[in-house]
């Protein structure tokens, strides 16, 4: 665990730091901008993809590599739901956190919920983005191989 000066400098804040690469999978430019940052920021490499298919590739070539995957649902070409259930056959250990604007409820109606690793709601915030990281990694490091 790292430390960093809160933004008005005036007390020091814990920031929870992981490591290892995500693939982020978003079709929205400024959305993957921010949510890129964001992951190099709490110490991930990042992989992006614009929509399924890429995200697909990217996963099919660099499977060792890739810690986890982080998918917005709403995509061109293939959607985050058959992108989701394609990366489970593909490598059904691989953890997934899955991000809408429209809210978990949208997400949880087509997918079931114990089969999301995490999920992450939009507009995303450090705060969040790290808590679900946490979390996910955290459980993944807790469960026998």
């Amino acid at each position: 665990m790292t430390y960093r000066p809160a933004e008005d400098g005036s007390a020091l804040r814990a920031l929870w730091r992981g490591s290892g690469t995500i693939l982020l999978v978003e079709d929205e430019e400024p959305v993957m901008f921010v949510a890129k940052t964001m992951l190099e920021a709490l110490g991930f490499d990042v992989l992006e993809a614009a929509n399924g298919e890429e995200a697909l590739e990217l996963c099919r070539n660099n499977v060792a590599d890739i810690s986890l995957v982080v998918m917005d649902i709403g995509m061109p070409i293939m959607d985050g739901y058959d992108l989701f259930h394609e990366l489970k056959r593909f490598h059904p250990q691989l953890p997934i956190i899955v991000s809408s604007g429209f809210g978990d409820e949208y997400i949880t109606s087509r997918i079931p919920r114990e089969e999301i690793d995490g999920l992450a709601s939009k507009p995303y915030t450090l705060d969040q983005m790290q808590k679900v990281l946490r979390s996910v990694l955290e459980e993944k490091l807790a469960k026998p191989v």
